[in-house]
């Protein structure tokens, strides 16, 4: 049974050129402002911030590690953007719907941590971070454009029931 509702879902599954590019270009940014993250936490750098306070978000405990688990968060960004991006070439080489499929689906990782992110920032750390803020976009942009893919996709099942 779940074997034929994933191949449904995969038959229906496609997106358009432009939600696609859309899609790989944010996930390339996000990838870029985690590593830059990753390289100043690493070499101990001051970015430049033109909007808030980054350095006390960059520098706080949080940044370092989340629920006992020792890996700075920018490696995580790094990770997360990293792999969807290579979701996305292992779609784009061969059309796996599978790859695109899970690449959607990640979008939900981002924008769950983004959430949590945004809460640290506000409530807790009580300062904010410009790329943090840049990340918080592009992957919650990512996930909604996972959810327009995948709302066609259950509009269509619908009207074909």
């Amino acid at each position: 049974m779940l074997g034929k509702l994933l191949n449904g879902i995969l038959q229906k599954l496609s997106i358009s050129p432009i939600l696609l590019w859309l899609f790989s270009l944010l996930a390339t940014l996000g990838f870029i402002d985690s590593v830059y993250l990753t390289i100043d936490h690493y070499t101990h750098g001051i970015v430049p911030c033109y909007v808030g306070s980054c350095e006390t978000v960059l520098t706080s405990s949080y940044a370092n590690g989340l629920f006992g688990i020792p890996i700075p968060v920018a490696v995580l960004g790094v990770i997360f953007y990293f792999s969807v991006l290579v979701l996305l070439m292992v779609y784009f080489d061969s059309k796996n719907k599978i790859a695109l499929l899970l690449a959607l689906l990640a979008t939900s990782i981002g924008v769950l941590a983004s959430g949590y992110f945004i809460y640290l920032q506000a409530d807790v750390i009580g300062a904010w971070c410009q790329y943090c803020l840049f990340s918080a976009f592009t992957s919650t942009t990512m996930f909604v454009i996972a959810l327009l893919v995948t709302t066609k996709i259950w509009m269509n099942s619908s009207s074909t029931s």
